[in-house]
């Protein structure tokens, strides 16, 4: 029998609240101990470290097929993952 929902979703697992709609989604009850990060050098620090890793994977790739069809297709690739990124956000 197909019901419509995959077989393997969250959604049909979670237990629903008390006195909830049945057309609202239910929330998980799961909390977490993290903080967003608000100082700005911390900010700062991860986006620092995030560039040195993109600098390095890069600078590997090339190194590793110096080619310039290389170095094409990894810009394109750098391009098309901060647009998807922009319209995701």
């Amino acid at each position: 029998m197909v019901t419509g929902r995959c077989r393997f979703s969250l959604e049909s697992r979670r237990p629903r609240r008390l006195g909830a709609a049945r057309n609202e989604p239910s929330r998980p009850y799961v909390t977490s101990n993290v903080r967003p990060i608000t100082n700005p050098r911390l900010l700062i620090l991860k986006a620092a470290l995030f560039l040195l890793l993109a600098l390095a994977a890069a600078a590997i790739l090339i190194a590793d097929a110096p080619h310039l069809s290389t170095v094409t297709l990894l810009a394109i690739t750098i391009w098309a993952f901060a647009r998807a990124y922009y319209f995701a956000f």
